[in-house]
């Protein structure tokens, strides 16, 4: 076989992609099978989670403020462990109407929910604290330290 016949059946495997990608029903398919549902007053340990980059949060707190409409307010992101709290500063509002946003609830009244589950599933899966903080902070996620991950214990 030469190298010409090693296009030729290559380009025949992307034409068939292609044609695959390219029906309807599939991706109307797709997109239902991806579809995210959560029944209402589930619990957040019942919740699925995502990963969500800072740039996306701030682009999309950065089009109008959530009180009064008025366009481009200024964002300001802060971190608790794994959860993120989006602060709006609005011209029109003020500092004294600001909107406040967390990624979690709390859970047991004080703790963001994803640091509670995450010291949870490390306890669970008996797998090395340091080694999973390690590897977070590799992906550049924000995350508890191992100190939280103890008091949690307690």
């Amino acid at each position: 076989m030469d190298a010409d016949e090693d296009d030729v059946d290559t380009d025949e495997d992307w034409a068939s992609m292609d044609e695959e990608m390219s029906n309807s029903s599939d991706a109307e398919e797709d997109f239902m099978s991806n579809t995210v549902v959560v029944e209402e007053g589930a619990m957040p340990f019942d919740e699925p989670k995502f990963v969500v980059f800072y740039s996306t949060l701030v682009s999309l707190f950065s089009l109008f403020c959530f009180n009064c409409r008025s366009p481009s307010p200024g964002v300001t992101v802060k971190k608790c462990g794994t959860m993120a709290t989006v602060i709006q500063l609005c011209a029109m509002c003020g500092p004294k109407k600001q909107f406040s946003w967390r990624s979690q609830p709390y859970m047991l009244g004080r703790y963001p929910a994803g640091n509670l589950l995450l010291s949870f599933s490390i306890l669970m899966s008996g797998v090395n604290i340091s080694k999973v903080l390690l590897m977070f902070r590799h992906m550049g996620l924000c995350v508890i330290s191992a100190r939280t991950y103890f008091v949690h214990q307690n």
